[in-house]
């Protein structure tokens, strides 16, 4: 039964436990900490300084903004106004940067201290954090543009996520608050925490895993433990964190941990750590291991989803962990549903045959900006009753049940992988490399090692220094790429292989002894 004090909105859900124990911490980065009546406080006074902006409900927000106390607030604070915020890394290249404000008819531009100036054609104004303040442009007319507001629906957009995409232009994934608060139920459902759970955070927020973090820590009434990512590299130092943060459950992607297992060997004592969440990356069952024994964990939980849902799956893995390397996936949010359908369009429903996963619920984001034909081949009627009108996500990734219908994932029907969390289309990167006057060829492979790892192999035009080439390559690609698509390995060659249909042939490839240049 509904009930008149359930969250509708973002800002609603993040906030609810604000008068429910108002002095209870809310966010812990470095020595800053914020109570619930503190981010709720801070974040309604960002709201009222946006209103001199001009802007309408539905009006596009990007904020180039660190994880932070206060960009979490200006996050709220935009849901409050009905803005839709696109979160994007300061690192980001000034032209990835400019093209997503221009793609999106961005009004405002948010960021920390003066650092980015934007050409005119950019047409966003911008804004600053600045010492806490938030220095929002007066809009000359904003009373004329406020009149004709229309009301926030829980319909509406709340955010833009840019992920890769096979065009070579980014995709940008709309969701709306009802889709994110569905989402936030579900995963809270699921992940069932107990309340004042300290939840430690490494994702950046343009990575939607940060949206994972601070549902788990604002939906029952925890504490968001900001991490900084530089610590990963730093393993004795990143646990030391931990422990100091009193950090219950430590969220991210697999890669976090590399550092750690290749440096402890022995169980750690000394850390108040007892739960990991994992997701957005393959990790194998010998490394779960090894942190469960490091740690003396008590739950881990493997995370599985699209950005297009956030995830849809959390499956707390038995303990001790069986001696298998096949590890579910899980079978759903209790709000959602996912079907396996073969390449007929049939629902699978016995153990073992390999599918691809339809997803199916409110959280289902409503597509992809400026993007109908992607929308319309990803956003497909239900196969089963397509008389209904019911749309579901044609995932892209396989996968089979066993005999208790848990999922097990198999892999991609595209070319799209994750390199540290980051979803990536093959494709981007590699039209990004072939728009190079010195590139004749490209083919991207991944690299599985310890830690997941872009190699590029290239033809060039001319067959000059190897090692200036792969210099000049990577700032070609830091012009338009953020770090994570950018290539790790480069393998230079006089021309590709190729297979019995002259194809490009990936696995002779992948089994060549030639000299790799490395960062």
């Amino acid at each position: 039964m509904y009930r008149s004090d359930e969250p509708k909105f973002l800002h609603d859900y993040f906030l609810k436990f604000a008068e429910k124990t108002p002095e209870s911490l809310a966010i812990v980065h470095h020595s800053e900490k914020w109570t619930y009546a503190g981010l709720a406080d801070k974040s309604r006074d960002y709201a009222e300084r946006l209103k001199i902006a001009g802007l309408r409900t539905g009006d596009r927000v990007v904020l180039e903004l660190d994880p932070s106390a206060e960009a979490i607030a200006v996050m709220i604070a935009c849901s409050i106004r009905g803005f839709v915020f696109i979160p994007l890394n300061p690192d980001t290249p000034q032209e990835r940067l400019e093209s997503i404000l221009t793609r999106t008819g961005a009004r405002l531009h948010i960021q920390k201290g003066r650092t980015r100036k934007l050409s005119p054609q950019a047409e966003a104004r911008q804004a600053y954090l600045e010492e806490g303040h938030l220095l929002v442009p007066e809009a000359s007319q904003a009373a004329d543009n406020l009149s004709t507001d229309s009301k926030l629906l829980d319909t509406n957009l709340v955010y833009l996520i840019f992920t890769s995409g096979t065009t070579g232009q980014p995709k940008g994934i709309m969701m709306t608050h009802r889709a994110v608060v569905s989402y936030f139920d579900g995963m809270n459902a699921q992940c069932a925490l107990p309340q004042n759970t300290r939840v430690g955070s490494v994702s950046s927020l343009q990575f939607d895993f940060s949206l994972v973090d601070m549902g788990l820590a604002f939906g029952t009434g925890g504490t968001l433990v900001i991490v900084p990512r530089s610590l990963i590299f730093q393993p004795r130092r990143f646990l030391e964190h931990l422990h100091q943060q009193r950090v219950d459950l430590m969220s991210g992607v697999p890669s976090i941990w590399k550092n750690v297992l290749a440096h402890e060997r022995q169980p750690v004592e000394d850390i108040h750590l007892h739960s990991i969440l994992y997701g957005g990356e393959y990790c194998s069952a010998r490394d779960l291991r090894k942190l469960q024994s490091l740690f003396g964990l008590k739950r881990i939980i493997n995370c599985f989803g699209q950005s297009e849902s956030i995830a849809c799956s959390f499956k707390h893995l038995p303990l001790p962990l069986p001696d298998t390397e096949a590890i579910s996936v899980g079978s759903g949010m209790h709000n959602t549903e996912m079907l396996l359908v073969d390449e007929s369009g049939t629902i699978i429903r016995e153990p073992g045959i390999t599918g691809e996963i339809y997803l199916r619920g409110a959280c289902l984001f409503s597509g992809y900006w400026l993007e109908e034909e992607l929308t319309s081949s990803r956003l497909v009627p239900h196969p089963e009753t397509p008389c209904t009108g019911e749309k579901v996500f044609k995932t892209g990734d396989l996968a089979y049940m066993d005999e208790n219908g848990e999922f097990y994932y198999v892999s991609r029907t595209d070319n799209q992988v994750k390199i540290m969390g980051y979803r990536v289309e093959l494709e981007e990167v590699e039209r990004r490399l072939l728009s190079h006057p010195k590139v004749d060829g490209v083919c991207l492979i991944v690299h599985e090692g310890n830690k997941t790892e872009l190699h590029a192999f290239m033809v060039l035009t001319d067959q000059e220094n190897t090692q200036t080439a792969q210099q000049q390559l990577r700032a070609y690609c830091a012009e338009m790429l953020p770090s994570y698509m950018i290539p790790s390995r480069f393998s230079f060659l006089k021309e590709f292989p190729l297979n019995t249909n002259g194809k490009v042939d990936r696995k002779a490839l992948k089994g060549m002894q030639i000299p790799t240049l490395t960062r």
